[in-house]
């Protein structure tokens, strides 16, 4: 599961009762395991912060961290889907006043991403849209950090071996 902070966090919002809350609390905490994933994936030594820090570096947003995590093998197409409905859901929240994950199309997304992926929980949990969505960013936020662990565990590093050199000289015309 997610750190714990992060799911007192969660847990709080749910508490709270603010959809928009938890929206935005489920996004913001998504939007940091990709940070964690990919910088467990990086070469220790360089600098990692400046991939995400400022609104013009290249994995500044959640999108981007997606798009890079899934292109490096680290996201599965159904985690890259899902994770890209969460985003579509924050920024409805994020734009719109009168949005609710009982709109039409966030509930029956929500409920079609369950069937895919967890149709026990359906009725385990309840049919609802927050249920829903809830399960689905556990599920997900707990796949990113078990990534981010794996990846932290088996980190790269810089290479050492230069082969450049070897491959023709200077003086030797390249055929």
């Amino acid at each position: 599961m997610p750190g714990s902070h992060f799911i007192d966090e969660f847990n709080a919002e749910q508490e709270r009762g603010s959809e928009r809350g938890l929206v935005l609390v489920a996004s913001s905490m998504a939007e940091e395991l990709l940070r964690r994933l990919l910088m467990a994936f990086m070469v220790e030594g360089v600098e990692q912060r400046d991939f995400f820090d400022g609104p013009s570096s290249p994995l500044s947003s959640l999108s981007s961290r997606i798009s890079m995590a899934h292109a490096l093998g680290l996201l599965t197409e159904r985690e890259r889907h899902v994770l890209g409905d969460l985003r579509k859901i924050r920024n409805a929240f994020a734009h719109q006043l009168s949005t609710s994950l009982s709109d039409d199309r966030f509930a029956d997304l929500l409920r079609n991403r369950m069937l895919e992926i967890a149709p026990r929980a359906l009725q385990s949990v309840g049919d609802t849209p927050r249920n829903n969505f809830t399960v689905l960013v556990i599920l997900m936020l707990s796949s990113i950090e078990a990534r981010a662990i794996a990846a932290a565990r088996d980190r790269r590093v810089i290479a050492t071996t230069d082969t450049m050199g070897s491959m023709s000289s200077p003086s030797q015309p390249i055929a």
